[in-house]
């Protein structure tokens, strides 16, 4: 049942208890039980014991009808409450997440991983999960997953940081997407000072690696064709898309440019993971917990890189639709099996145009030498 049929379904019914809610009269019921939440919230490192207390006791004085569904506690926080209980169980827990922000609780308890597809975003999720419970003792939060009906990137698209984000991580966590570097996601960032993992991949790389996931055997037959008729990366080329190269080259210049002197971001490149995997987690280690990696960890990560190659259980998507005509797409240098002439005098068209005339590129060539492909 859908949001707007469940709220007829219940309106039909007239339910005192909801009725009494929305009037004030049974707020105040709740209030005590609230009041300290809030109160306590920024001395606790989890709210969820407590938001649970609140929701049982909601349930408990509207009756069946108000009952939460369990899956719906925190992934559907910003829909519309559907019930007496849920919006009790939503004002409890919005106050919390208020007083948490209010002091500076999420400072060094939430983080953001910016990234764009196909740079091992995946497992770098995982494992920063790993860290945090690990290390800092944080409770996991829900998974976060790029996309329109994923998650907390939902209200904004993927690109934005919305206002309610901490409502999908109360205790803290970390919150994964391709956000873009506007205006208001870093200036959000540096109120709140976020640490920021940013995660890059060579655009060459990625551009190959995404025209190889396809969706299903259409998808793949077509990536065929156009592969053998040398129009394979074309779009990524042409459109300005959350594929194309030239949003690649002012996504990673523009976080660069705007974070690089705050403290807050730490950037890390896919290329380094492959060649030194400790080296490579243990920087993000101590970048988000002032501690040096623990061989418990360093095991824990060895086994889900072990899991993320190619047709690897933790590789998400549909793994029998993706394309390999010319290798798997997840070495570095890969271009080098793709590209043909047209496509490399092309990438490096743009990414001359994009070095020459961009005021913020200057920073890309510290990290990809690179960038330029060998003709």
């Amino acid at each position: 049942m859908g949001a707007l049929e469940k709220i007829l379904h219940l309106g039909s019914r007239k339910n005192v208890g909801q009725q009494m809610l929305w009037q004030g009269d049974m707020v105040s019921e709740f209030e005590p039980l609230i009041s300290r939440i809030e109160q306590d919230a920024p001395y606790k490192l989890s709210i969820f014991p407590d938001i649970m207390e609140l929701k049982n006791k909601a349930e408990k004085v509207f009756g069946s009808v108000a009952v939460c569904s369990e899956d719906s506690l925190h992934s559907n926080m910003i829909d519309l409450p559907v019930t007496c209980a849920e919006a009790i169980v939503q004002l409890g827990l919005r106050r919390a997440v208020n007083t948490r922000l209010m002091s500076g609780w999420y400072q060094d308890k939430l983080f953001f991983l910016i990234n764009s597809e196909k740079s091992s975003s995946t497992l770098h999720e995982i494992v920063i999960r790993i860290m945090l419970k690990d290390t800092l003792g944080l409770t996991e939060n829900f998974g976060i997953q790029r996309g329109l009906t994923y998650g907390p990137t939902e209200i904004g698209t993927e690109a934005s940081i919305h206002g309610l984000i901490h409502m999908y991580a109360p205790d803290g966590g970390v919150l994964r997407s391709p956000f873009l570097p506007y205006h208001g996601n870093y200036r959000r960032i540096k109120i709140l000072k976020n640490k920021v993992i940013l995660l890059t991949r060579h655009p060459a790389d990625r551009m190959v690696a995404r025209v190889c996931m396809n969706n299903d055997s259409t998808g793949v037959k077509l990536f065929n064709e156009k592969l053998a008729a040398g129009t394979a990366f074309n779009e990524m080329f042409e459109l300005n898309i959350n594929s194309s190269l030239r949003y690649d080259l002012e996504w990673m210049s523009g976080w660069l440019f705007t974070l690089k002197h705050t403290g807050l971001l730490y950037q890390v490149r896919y290329e380094d993971m492959l060649k030194d995997p400790h080296k490579h987690f243990n920087g993000i280690h101590k970048f988000l917990t002032g501690q040096e990696i623990t061989q418990s960890i360093s095991d824990q990560i060895s086994d889900k890189m072990s899991r993320t190659k190619s047709g690897g259980d933790l590789q998400p998507g549909a793994t029998k639709a993706r394309s390999y005509p010319k290798g798997y797409s997840g070495k570095v240098g890969v271009w080098r099996d793709y590209f043909n002439e047209k496509d490399i005098e092309t990438y490096n068209k743009i990414v001359k145009s994009f070095l020459e005339y961009d005021p913020k590129a200057e920073g890309l060539l510290d990290i990809y030498p690179d960038l330029k492909l060998d003709e």
